[in-house]
């Protein structure tokens, strides 16, 4: 078995996929009210023109058909068994073209035997057309318009029908949350319609009548791949007893089944598959998919949707065993919602396993660098600047808004013991930012509140010194004055 379809946009039980249910609905009961009499209806025709010995008295013409131009070119695929042995009974009914040549070659000296002859064949075709299938599926000579959009929803039997469902759903919910139902619904039926045609164009035959949703199924596939392009996204493959996810350029596997379908179409010749509509499918799909992405203006239902969920998307990738794409899953929901605190909690336990490593460090800086003005995280970052900073991540490797923001959640704690080698830091990496007057003069009143007030006054001449244009040097003036006079009246 080779079997490979994307997983990468997850089903959401927020945003069910109702245009998705609604097709294998419509599907579903097509089959069960049009199709369930199609076996006793074509047995019936069959029945039919063997009981008024026709088969005899037309054989001979069958054989002259197939030395024609039409016939050469219509069964020159099918095997002598096929075309001279009791299958042939089947396409002297049901193909047209014969039919149409049995009209023009067909010869009688009397009258009242032409006319009876022409009742018969004006019942022939009453109960061939009582064939939903044949009627209404896509022919070599009988394609009218509405067939296009009728054949989709036509099946050869149960199996197929519940096959094409069961891949209906697993490309058609990802495409709608994508793209929306609309759009979805438009890439169904013109990429349905587009396989149908390429396949009736250089495949079909007058005898065979094409039905099934895979050439618009195939469109879905192509959308699914052509939106993503060549970004990699995350597939479910099974070879033969073999399965797992694995992540692969989109475009990368659109080729896979582009050459797929061509091979199968070249070397399976005997098989009633559609491969062209396949074909012709996924190239639709794939255009209509990539249009539609260059043309978005907002982000899909899909994007939308994981914006919100990337913390759940997170959580199952972590029940999976996808490291990797929990990380970058708990990453989006950061970067969506800074102060997630479960999802900080969350990607901390994931690296904090793997201590001193790029994605630990990575980690640290990520949370450290929350925007401070949410006070609820403080004891979770402390917490963390505790534990780790300067034992198994050294100051230094602090990005600037890492130790910007972890310094002031450690001076509004009252933390000044532990602030002090980040603020040797800052004065040392990070002198010419526009944000350090500020933090040097909270560091100094702080110093200031646990009464330390040497150390406090050294440190507001240093930035009365260094930065005395800025605003908190001119702060740092006007306080140290205050000191002094406050020193004066106590004396």
């Amino acid at each position: 078995m080779l079997l490979i379809f994307p997983t990468e946009v997850p089903l959401s039980k927020r945003h069910l996929p109702w245009l998705t249910l609604t097709l294998i609905l419509l599907t579903t009961i097509s089959f069960l009210l049009f199709q369930l009499d199609d076996n006793a209806e074509e047995s019936a025709a069959i029945n039919y023109y063997l009981e008024q010995g026709q088969f005899e008295n037309e054989r001979e013409l069958f054989a002259q058909y197939l030395n024609s131009p039409f016939g050469q070119r219509d069964y020159q695929s099918l095997s002598v068994v096929a075309t001279e042995g009791p299958e042939r009974v089947y396409y002297m009914i049901f193909d047209q073209q014969f039919r149409h040549f049995v009209r023009e070659m067909i010869q009688f000296d009397d009258p009242a035997d032409a006319a009876q002859w022409r009742l018969f064949d004006a019942e022939l075709q009453q109960r061939i057309s009582a064939v939903t299938y044949f009627e209404y599926g896509l022919r070599s000579d009988h394609a009218p318009a509405q067939n296009y959009l009728t054949h989709m929803f036509l099946h050869g039997d149960i199996f197929h029908l519940i096959g094409n469902l069961v891949f209906l759903f697993l490309f058609g919910f990802g495409v709608e949350r994508l793209l929306g139902g609309f759009k979805m619904a438009l890439v169904y039926i013109i990429a349905g319609a587009i396989g149908g045609w390429i396949f009736t164009m250089l495949s079909g035959k007058p005898y065979l009548s094409l039905v099934g949703a895979s050439g618009a199924i195939s469109g879905l596939m192509g959308a699914y791949t052509g939106y993503f392009g060549t970004q990699r996204i995350r597939f479910f493959a099974w070879f033969g007893i073999y399965f797992n996810h694995f992540q692969w350029p989109a475009v990368l596997v659109l080729l896979f089944w582009l050459v797929k379908e061509a091979f199968y179409h070249l070397f399976d010749a005997q098989s009633n598959i559609a491969y062209l509509a396949h074909f012709g499918g996924l190239m639709a799909g794939v255009l209509l998919g990539w249009l539609f992405r260059a043309t978005q203006r907002s982000a899909p239902p899909a994007q939308q949707e994981a914006q919100i969920n990337h913390y759940a998307n997170a959580l199952e990738h972590i029940r999976l065993l996808d490291f990797d794409r929990a990380r970058q899953a708990l990453k989006q929901a950061l970067k969506q919602s800074p102060n997630h605190l479960e999802a900080m909690k969350s990607l901390y336990n994931l690296e904090k396993t793997n201590l001193g490593s790029p994605n630990f460090k990575h980690a640290i800086n990520l949370i450290l660098a929350t925007p401070p003005h949410q006070t609820a995280i403080d004891p979770f970052i402390l917490q963390i600047n505790a534990n780790h900073v300067g034992k198994h991540f050294s100051v230094a490797e602090l990005e600037i808004e890492a130790l910007f923001n972890l310094l002031i959640r450690l001076l509004r704690n009252d933390q000044v013991q532990s602030s002090t080698p980040h603020i040797a830091m800052a004065k040392k990496r990070f002198a010419e930012h526009q944000r350090l007057p500020q933090l040097l003069y909270q560091w100094g009143l702080a110093l200031a509140k646990r009464g330390k007030y040497r150390s406090a006054a050294t440190e507001m001449n240093y930035l009365a010194n260094y930065y005395g244009e800025s605003h908190y040097g001119k702060l740092a003036l006007d306080t140290l004055q205050s000191w002094r006079e406050q020193v004066k009246s106590q004396k």
